[in-house]
């Protein structure tokens, strides 16, 4: 089994990077192979609409741009388990994460039918983190777990 986790956060051994990190050690007991990757450390965009994944005879689920998350979207679609965790800023994820799931969504996602080309299962753990107590939280960001920025832009693309 592998399983990898993504810290969305710039902040390398806060909260969001410590519950991840915990999580992969949970996953290492029962013999999973880990990875940890630090998106704020990679050099990416998000997705430059360019169109060349979507051409005939293009590799479906790779991004046809070669920077540092490349490599990271083919692990994602070759894990079991992906563990995403972002720190919640001004009530959504980090810009890294929106940046990565374009990435992620828009090299797999087919133009003829708008079906997805993964046809595999990826499991999926969300880690939210935010410095708020829970009544500020009840308050003005609960909705925020029944919205469809994270539903749509993880879970129901990689669990079918």
């Amino acid at each position: 089994m592998k399983a990898l986790a993504i810290n969305c956060s710039p902040r390398k051994n806060w909260n969001t990077a410590q519950l991840l990190k915990s999580a992969l050690e949970g996953a290492k007991s029962v013999k999973a192979e880990v990875e940890y990757i630090d998106l704020y450390d990679l050099n990416f965009t998000g997705c430059r609409s360019c169109m060349l994944c979507k051409r005939n005879g293009a590799e479906r689920c790779h991004c046809y741009w070669k920077d540092e998350l490349s490599p990271v979207i083919d692990k994602v679609f070759s894990a079991n388990v992906l563990l995403i965790g972002t720190p919640i800023y001004l009530g959504r994820p980090t810009s890294q994460y929106f940046a990565f799931m374009e990435r992620l969504h828009f090299s797999s996602l087919s133009y003829d039918d708008y079906s997805n080309y993964f046809h595999g299962k990826v499991n999926v753990g969300m880690f939210l983190t935010m410095n708020a107590t829970e009544e500020f939280y009840d308050k003005l960001y609960k909705e925020l777990r029944n919205n469809n920025i994270l539903k749509l832009s993880v879970f129901e693309f990689l669990r079918h």
